[in-house]
């Protein structure tokens, strides 16, 4: 470790990250079973266990990582006969007319882009004083500022 704030040196780094055990979005503690009875050692282990087989440090402050981005999109229109014109109400009270209830795929793209997110390390902070004046204080840690990402390589996939 060389002490910079907000950066992961080694792969097991990111497990240190609330959201991935006690934080996790797909935690449900407003169940009150699980707020009695607590959450398995399964359950808080599900999410990093599926997350640590794709991550992969390669890079540094000084050499940025590059991240592969595989992207798939759809154009959809309605389908025939797949717009609702009957009466019906829904259990709000709306009328379900008009309703789009099956669609048709009219394209599809897949994309593979590679993307480098480069830094500054720096030991200095920027802040404002209370009239509004920026400046500039010397902080003891080095700290990652002035974040930019840029495309390496965009490529259009052929389709299957």
């Amino acid at each position: 470790m060389d002490g910079l704030a907000g950066t992961f040196e080694h792969a097991g780094d990111i497990l240190a990250a609330s959201a991935l055990s006690v934080r996790s979005p797909f935690l449900n503690w407003n169940d009150a079973a699980q707020q009695v009875n607590g959450i398995s050692d399964e359950m808080y282990e599900w999410l990093p266990q599926q997350v640590m087989s794709l991550l992969r440090v390669s890079g540094t402050p000084q050499s940025p990582m590059r991240y592969v981005i595989y992207c798939y999109g759809q154009a959809l229109k309605p389908a025939p006969n797949g717009i609702n014109t009957a009466s019906i109400t829904l259990a709000n009270g709306e009328s379900a007319f008009g309703m789009v209830t099956n669609y048709q795929i009219v394209a599809e793209s897949d994309t593979r882009t590679v993307v480098n997110f480069g830094s500054v390390v720096t030991n200095m902070v920027s802040t404002n004083d209370e009239f509004g004046n920026l400046y500039l204080l010397s902080h003891g840690m080095p700290m990652v500022t002035n974040n930019n990402a840029q495309i390496e390589q965009f490529n259009v996939l052929p389709s299957n």
